[in-house]
């Protein structure tokens, strides 16, 4: 279904979910749980991770443990994968915050989730790029020593070599 009508305007339907989520990423921004999940709560999309996990995302790449917590208590699942075959984790890791990956791990996700599995066109040269790849990758050494041991041996060689090649190439 088109979001526009005729004119190029967003439908009323549209118009009422652009501003939830106006409201919502404001929320996160303002470091403000209930003002997230009172933005959301009780839409329809908001059930579906198309729409609730990108503000999940956004909430870790902006450090909002408060909303992450509250997203997390309100269903949005731990362990969705987006289109690109990345992991809340795997942010989380990447950016470095040692409060979040604790969370999300105790929440259930999963730390040997590997991008290829779940989008059939990634480069065989970016494959191995688990969330605790993106830890080495970038040193957050917190990081690196909570998700080493929960984290597969065979998924751990593969984000050691991927961080390996990864950083040569670098050079």
């Amino acid at each position: 279904m088109d979001p526009f009508n005729s004119r190029g305007e967003l439908s009323p339907e549209e118009q009422v979910w652009q501003d939830i989520l106006e409201r919502a990423y404001a929320a996160v921004d303002a470091r403000n749980p209930a003002g997230v999940i009172a933005a959301v709560t009780g839409h329809p999309r908001f059930a579906s991770t198309f729409w609730s996990l990108p503000l999940l995302q956004y909430a870790i790449e902006s450090g909002a443990v408060g909303v992450v917590g509250a997203l997390l208590g309100a269903g949005v699942p731990a362990d969705a994968v987006d289109e690109l075959g990345a992991t809340p984790l795997m942010i989380a890791a990447a950016v470095g915050n040692i409060e979040i990956v604790r969370m999300l791990l105790d929440d259930g996700a999963d730390p040997n989730v590997l991008p290829e599995q779940h989008d059939r066109d990634v480069d065989p040269g970016r494959c191995g790029r688990s969330a605790l790849y993106e830890a080495l990758i970038r040193g957050h050494r917190a990081v690196i020593d909570l998700l080493t041991p929960v984290t597969r041996s065979d998924i751990r060689s593969l984000a050691d070599e991927a961080a390996a090649r990864d950083r040569s190439q670098r050079s």
